[in-house]
């Protein structure tokens, strides 16, 4: 591609450590059931991921309370086959 370039290193540490705030560490979980075709688990990734996001954000507002937004049963990723 015309346009192609590699990454400076200033970009390079700014997308690692979205990254990083993005995905928790430890092993990824999923709503999806046991068995699950993979787009269902990816998606169950990110309902996951985002309500952990939601979360966090309601920590930071002083005042609030945090519901269980994770009432979802959550397996590992590795269980669904993914």
């Amino acid at each position: 591609m015309e346009k192609e370039r590699q990454l400076t290193e200033e970009e390079v540490t700014r997308l690692e450590r979205e990254y990083d705030e993005q995905n928790a560490p430890g092993m990824p979980t999923t709503t999806a059931p046991e068995g699950a075709p993979t787009e269902d688990v990816e998606a169950g990734v990110r309902e996951v991921q985002e309500a952990k996001r939601a979360v966090a954000e309601e920590a930071r507002v002083p005042g609030l309370t945090s519901p269980s937004a994770l009432g979802a049963t959550v397996q590992p990723a590795e269980q669904t086959g993914a």
